[in-house]
Parts: structure tokens; C-alpha cells; sequence
């Protein structure tokens, strides 16, 4: 049997796995929440005070994992379909 070896620099070189981006604005909380978990982070664009003309993005997490060493998973909410609050979480510097 033959093994293939490839360099490191090769290895770093490699894109990293996207992470998902989803519009919430036809999604319900529930559905929200389940792809975070099944994803671990998402970039969701969702709309601000109502206006549909103004959108914003952020990206959520399922939990701590999905942060930065120096960053922790804090709970926040997002306007959904279904719901004006919809609790995700998100990283945010730990001071």
C-alpha cells in the first residue's frame, strides 16, 4: 500500500470550510436555532426595525466552541418570520 504525503504549506494553503449564510426573514425561530446547531455558526442577514429595505448580518453560534479563545457565546436575539426575538448567540470579545 502507497502513501500519499502531502507537504504542510500544501495543507495550509487549503480554503477553510465555509460557513453557511442564511436570510431568516422567511425562517421561524425554530428553524433558525436548528441550523445553528447543526452548522455550529452561520452568517444570517435579517432585517432591522421592520425595514426590509435595511438588512443587517451578523454571525451566530450554537455555543462557545464556535468563538475564539477570547471570545465568549453571549445570548442575543433576531427578528424572525414568526417572531420579533428570536434568542441565538454570538461571540463577543471577553475583557
Amino acid at each position: 500500500m502507497r502513501r500519499i504525503l502531502v507537504p504542510i504549506s500544501l495543507l495550509a494553503a487549503m480554503p477553510a470550510v465555509a460557513e453557511p449564510s442564511l436570510s431568516v426573514a422567511r425562517l421561524d425561530c425554530e428553524r433558525v436555532q436548528s441550523e445553528l446547531r447543526a452548522f455550529g455558526a452561520a452568517i444570517l442577514h435579517f432585517d432591522t426595525s421592520g425595514n426590509r429595505a435595511r438588512r443587517n448580518y451578523d454571525r451566530f453560534v450554537s455555543d462557545a466552541r464556535f468563538c475564539d479563545s477570547r471570545q465568549s457565546a453571549v445570548n442575543t436575539t433576531i427578528p424572525t418570520a414568526d417572531r420579533k426575538d428570536c434568542p441565538v448567540k454570538k461571540c463577543e470579545a471577553v475583557y
